[in-house]
């Protein structure tokens, strides 16, 4: 995204987390970061977001993650709880006030 939007990074800062950069964003000790928008969201309108539609032409705003229970978990009958919780309109409500797209 950067180098679609012309801009040359200049890191000054290293932290462990994507939640620490976000912290930094907030304190006003960093002028930008590319962070999750849940994380953006977790400090409550501390920083402004740019829409992914105001993002350069042919930035890519996807991110997926992967629903999964494991062949072998120590409770298969709790894993296929959560997995239907996640899956069901209700869960996916959690999701959806937390930033996160669906499953």
């Amino acid at each position: 995204m950067l180098d679609l939007a012309g801009v040359a990074a200049a890191v000054d800062t290293e932290v462990s987390d994507v939640r620490a950069l976000v912290t930094l964003l907030a304190l006003g000790e960093l002028d930008v970061g590319l962070v999750y928008a849940t994380d953006v969201t977790a400090v409550q309108g501390a920083v402004d977001a740019v829409p992914a539609d105001d993002l350069p032409e042919g930035a890519d705003t996807t991110t997926t993650y992967a629903l999964a229970a494991l062949h072998d978990a120590p409770n298969p009958d709790g894993a296929r709880a959560f997995v239907d919780f996640v899956l069901s309109d209700a869960g996916r409500d959690v999701l959806d006030r937390h930033g996160f797209g669906g499953p």
